[in-house]
């Protein structure tokens, strides 16, 4: 364990230590610091962009298009949306990943939507 300098007065004090001993001013705990990292792993930002990936690959199919493999297309866009924003609303890592899934998901849909109403 080490020393570090006090937030409020500088005085050196031990880096464990919540408090001052000389002034009494709170200092930053290592729980804090730990707590403001991203949590979680990137398994539902890949998966958004796993999703998000196979939605674009479906543009390349050169076969008609019905209404229920568009309303497919728009429900799996509409998940994969939905795993990268819950993702990013978690703060967890990954937040790239997450953010290309979320957009190729959101192209996706609204091509599927152009293509609903053809």
């Amino acid at each position: 364990m080490g020393m570090v300098f006090c937030r409020a007065c500088g005085k050196e004090i031990h880096d464990t230590a919540p408090l001052c001993p000389f002034c009494g001013a709170i200092q930053n705990s290592a729980e804090e610091s730990v707590d403001k990292l991203p949590t979680g792993n990137v398994r539902m930002s890949s998966i958004s962009l796993f999703i998000g990936v196979l939605c674009t690959f479906m543009f390349f199919d050169e076969s008609s298009w019905d209404k229920d493999t568009i309303a497919g297309l728009m429900i799996f866009a509409l998940t994969g949306f939905a795993f990268g924003a819950l993702s990013l609303g978690a703060r967890s890592k990954g937040k790239g990943i997450a953010i290309f899934g979320v957009l190729l998901c959101v192209i996706s849909l609204l091509a599927a939507i152009n293509l609903a109403f053809k």
